[in-house]
Protein backbone atom coordinates (compact mmCIF):
# COMPACT_ATOMS: atom_id res chain seq x y z
CA UNK A 1 0.00 0.00 0.00
CA UNK A 2 2.81 2.79 0.90
CA UNK A 3 4.06 2.38 -2.71
CA UNK A 4 0.51 4.19 -3.88
CA UNK A 5 1.41 6.99 -1.54
CA UNK A 6 3.09 10.59 -2.62
CA UNK A 7 4.81 13.30 -0.52
CA UNK A 8 4.65 16.79 -1.46
CA UNK A 9 6.38 20.26 -0.97
CA UNK A 10 4.02 23.24 -0.15
CA UNK A 11 6.20 26.21 -0.68
CA UNK A 12 5.79 30.02 -1.08
CA UNK A 13 5.49 30.90 -4.64
CA UNK A 14 8.05 33.85 -2.93
CA UNK A 15 10.65 30.68 -3.61
CA UNK A 16 9.92 31.31 -7.62
CA UNK A 17 10.98 34.47 -9.41
CA UNK A 18 8.07 36.10 -12.03
CA UNK A 19 10.67 35.16 -14.64
CA UNK A 20 9.74 31.44 -13.42
CA UNK A 21 6.34 32.29 -12.93
CA UNK A 22 5.74 33.59 -16.65
CA UNK A 23 7.71 30.20 -17.98
CA UNK A 24 5.74 28.19 -15.82
CA UNK A 25 2.79 29.51 -17.62
CA UNK A 26 4.27 29.17 -20.83
CA UNK A 27 5.26 25.45 -20.16
CA UNK A 28 1.87 24.48 -19.65
CA UNK A 29 1.25 26.03 -23.53
CA UNK A 30 4.30 24.32 -24.69
CA UNK A 31 5.33 20.95 -23.13
CA UNK A 32 2.79 18.49 -25.00
CA UNK A 33 3.35 20.04 -28.75
CA UNK A 34 6.85 21.95 -28.22
CA UNK A 35 9.14 20.75 -25.49
CA UNK A 36 8.82 17.80 -23.72
CA UNK A 37 11.99 18.55 -21.94
CA UNK A 38 9.81 21.09 -19.82
CA UNK A 39 8.20 21.53 -16.89
CA UNK A 40 4.92 19.41 -15.66
CA UNK A 41 2.33 21.72 -14.44
CA UNK A 42 -0.71 21.98 -13.23
CA UNK A 43 -1.25 25.86 -12.53
CA UNK A 44 -4.48 26.74 -10.14
CA UNK A 45 -5.47 30.06 -8.80
CA UNK A 46 -3.15 30.40 -5.99
CA UNK A 47 -0.49 29.36 -8.01
CA UNK A 48 1.06 26.21 -9.50
CA UNK A 49 1.83 22.02 -9.27
CA UNK A 50 5.55 21.12 -10.37
CA UNK A 51 6.46 17.59 -11.11
CA UNK A 52 9.85 16.94 -9.27
CA UNK A 53 11.98 14.92 -11.84
CA UNK A 54 13.33 11.66 -10.03
CA UNK A 55 16.61 12.32 -8.37
CA UNK A 56 18.50 9.91 -11.25
CA UNK A 57 16.85 12.50 -13.79
CA UNK A 58 17.81 15.52 -12.13
CA UNK A 59 20.44 16.54 -14.10
CA UNK A 60 18.69 15.42 -17.31
CA UNK A 61 16.02 18.19 -16.76
CA UNK A 62 17.89 20.96 -14.83
CA UNK A 63 19.70 21.66 -18.50
CA UNK A 64 16.97 22.39 -20.35
CA UNK A 65 15.12 24.12 -17.49
CA UNK A 66 17.69 26.56 -17.78
CA UNK A 67 18.31 26.81 -20.91
CA UNK A 68 14.56 27.38 -21.03
CA UNK A 69 15.17 30.76 -19.00
CA UNK A 70 14.50 28.74 -15.16
CA UNK A 71 15.96 30.13 -12.42
CA UNK A 72 19.05 29.02 -10.30
CA UNK A 73 16.63 29.44 -7.44
CA UNK A 74 14.13 27.43 -9.12
CA UNK A 75 16.35 24.79 -9.69
CA UNK A 76 16.92 24.64 -6.10
CA UNK A 77 13.66 24.39 -4.90
CA UNK A 78 13.31 21.15 -7.25
CA UNK A 79 16.83 19.39 -5.79
CA UNK A 80 15.33 20.62 -2.04
CA UNK A 81 12.06 18.94 -3.36
CA UNK A 82 13.69 15.62 -4.39
CA UNK A 83 16.62 15.36 -2.03
CA UNK A 84 12.97 15.05 0.47
CA UNK A 85 11.42 12.62 -1.56
CA UNK A 86 8.94 14.90 -2.78
CA UNK A 87 7.27 13.78 -6.24
CA UNK A 88 5.18 17.27 -6.43
CA UNK A 89 6.14 20.89 -5.47
CA UNK A 90 2.61 22.89 -4.73
CA UNK A 91 3.68 26.50 -5.51
CA UNK A 92 1.14 28.60 -3.42
CA UNK A 93 0.84 32.15 -2.60
CA UNK A 94 -0.48 31.46 0.99
CA UNK A 95 1.92 28.80 1.71
CA UNK A 96 4.35 29.89 4.08
CA UNK A 97 8.53 30.21 3.24
CA UNK A 98 11.20 27.67 3.61
CA UNK A 99 13.81 29.26 5.60
CA UNK A 100 16.50 27.03 3.60
CA UNK A 101 15.81 28.62 0.19
CA UNK A 102 16.06 31.71 -1.27
CA UNK A 103 12.94 34.11 -1.97
CA UNK A 104 12.18 36.75 -4.45
CA UNK A 105 9.74 39.57 -4.65
CA UNK A 106 7.39 39.84 -7.35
Amino acid sequence: MAKHIRKFFDISTAHMTAQDNTLLAQAVQERDTINMALPLVRPYDHGAWVWVPDAEDMDFYAQPYSDYGFSPAFLKVLRHARENGCDWINFDSDAEACDDLPTHEW
